[in-house]
C-alpha cells in the first residue's frame, strides 16, 4: 500500500510542477493571475481543482481495484482513508505548484522531479523505520507531506487505526498544507509582480 501512494505522490507531484513551471516559462503566470480577477488564492483554487478530482479518483481506484486484485484488505475506514487522501492530494498539489515555481525550465523541472522519486521514497520512513534515520534525515523527511500521509494511510489500511489514531500525523499535514499554501502565494506574488 505504501508504494502504490508513492506512486501517486510522485505522478502528482511532477505533474502539477511541470505544468506550473511550463506556465512560468510561457510567461502565462500574469495572464492566469489577471482572468482569475487579480485573487491568488482563486487562481491557485482554479488550479488544483482538476488535479484535485482526477487523482481522488486515481485514489479510490487505487483503494478499490489495485487492492482488491493484490488481496490488500482495507482493515480500516474508507471515509477515514478518503479524508486523509484529499488532504494529501491537495497538499501536493499546492507542494507541486511550489516547487514548479522555482525552475525555469519544464525540462529541468521534470529531471529534476524524476530522480527525487528515490530519495523521498528511502528518507519518508517506508523503505526503512523512521526512527533509525539520522535525525537530520527525519527533520527533512518531516518537511514532506508524504511522511505524515504514510505514517496515517498505512494505519488505517493495514491496522485498521482511524483518524482520531493518527491526530498528530493528521494535524501535521494540515500544518503543511497551510504553510506551503501561503509560501505559494507570496512566491506568485513575486512572479507576477504585484
Amino acid at each position: 500500500p505504501g508504494l502504490l501512494a508513492i506512486i501517486l505522490q510522485q505522478t502528482l507531484l511532477i505533474g502539477v510542477a511541470a505544468t506550473f513551471t511550463s506556465e512560468r516559462e510561457e510567461k502565462k503566470l500574469l495572464n492566469l493571475y489577471q482572468i482569475s480577477k487579480q485573487s491568488i488564492s482563486k487562481m491557485i483554487f482554479g488550479k488544483s481543482m482538476l488535479y484535485f478530482v482526477v487523482f481522488m479518483i486515481f485514489g479510490f481506484f487505487f483503494s478499490v481495484v489495485n487492492f482488491s486484485v493484490f488481496n490488500v484488505e482495507v482493515r480500516g475506514n474508507y471515509f477515514d482513508l478518503a479524508v486523509v487522501s484529499a488532504l494529501f492530494i491537495a497538499t501536493i498539489i499546492v507542494f507541486g505548484m511550489l516547487i514548479g515555481s522555482f525552475f525555469k525550465t519544464k525540462l529541468f523541472a521534470f529531471q529534476v522531479l524524476v530522480f527525487s522519486s528515490y530519495p523521498i521514497f528511502l528518507i519518508t520512513g517506508y523503505s526503512m523505520p523512521y526512527q533509525a534515520l539520522p535525525r537530520f534525515v527525519q527533520i527533512l523527511s518531516d518537511m514532506l507531506p508524504t511522511s505524515p500521509f504514510l505514517k496515517t494511510y498505512i494505519s488505517i489500511v493495514q491496522a485498521g487505526g482511524s483518524l482520531s489514531d493518527n491526530l498528530s500525523s493528521v494535524i501535521h499535514l494540515i500544518v503543511l498544507w497551510i504553510v506551503f499554501e501561503l509560501l505559494l502565494i507570496l512566491r506568485i506574488k513575486y512572479l507576477v509582480k504585484i
